[in-house]
């Protein structure tokens, strides 16, 4: 019985492995979309895409502000972290909050809107809550 491999690693270029995951992540990409518009329909895909999009934009923008490529770097970091974090509490098992996420989000949003409302101080508060919970006691 002949099995034929492909070649070892080290005999893969860094293109080509690069190649590969930038193939891997648009399959699993279109796996979710689809996913996405046979539960909920195709316009839930199009806000989620959209906001998506819209936070690219944010992102990059924020980096134009900065002076200096050290700057850009810090923040940049800021953005990974906030996504890695909220990739892991929707994923992660031990992890796994999405109320929280949601929770939090809707704080981080009522801090970063221009005019502070009712809505917005009790989102604010609910998320106090939570970051009083996790680190205990009374935040002073």
């Amino acid at each position: 019985m002949n099995i034929e491999r492909g070649p070892a690693p080290e005999e893969r270029n860094e293109e080509e492995i690069r190649e590969e995951i930038i193939k891997m992540s648009k399959e699993q990409d279109e796996k979710l979309r689809q996913t996405i518009e046979k539960s909920f329909g195709k316009e839930t895909l199009e806000v989620a895409e959209n906001t998506s999009d819209g936070l690219d934009t944010t992102i990059k923008r924020h980096l134009l502000e900065k002076e200096n490529t050290r700057e850009a770097e810090k923040t940049l970091e800021i953005w990974r972290q906030f996504n890695d974090r909220i990739w892991q509490r929707l994923s992660a098992v031990n992890l796994h909050d999405p109320e929280m996420v949601e929770t939090v989000l809707k704080m981080v949003t009522a801090l970063v809107q221009p005019e502070a409302d009712k809505k917005g101080e009790s989102d604010v508060k609910a998320g106090l809550k939570i970051i009083e919970r996790r680190y205990g006691g009374t935040l002073k």
